[in-house]
């Protein structure tokens, strides 16, 4: 993935601890309704995305090329 990129977020279902569930949660609903985001920067692994007008960093595993 490049900087300019459409990604959406789509966390991987394998994993069920509490703590990758409240993450998961609390990142779609900092989303909302904003479905596709565009990859802003790019720092080793995370990615600076922006979905609507919300800026949020989220690492390369959770996010998936449009």
């Amino acid at each position: 993935m490049n900087v300019g990129d459409l990604v959406k977020f789509s966390p991987d279902g394998k994993i069920g601890s509490l703590s990758y569930v409240k993450y998961c949660m609390r990142t779609k609903s900092q989303i909302g309704d904003h479905q596709i985001g565009i990859i802003l920067s790019i720092t080793d692994k995370s990615f600076l995305v922006l979905f609507g007008l919300k800026r949020i960093v989220i690492h390369q595993s959770f996010l998936e090329k449009v």
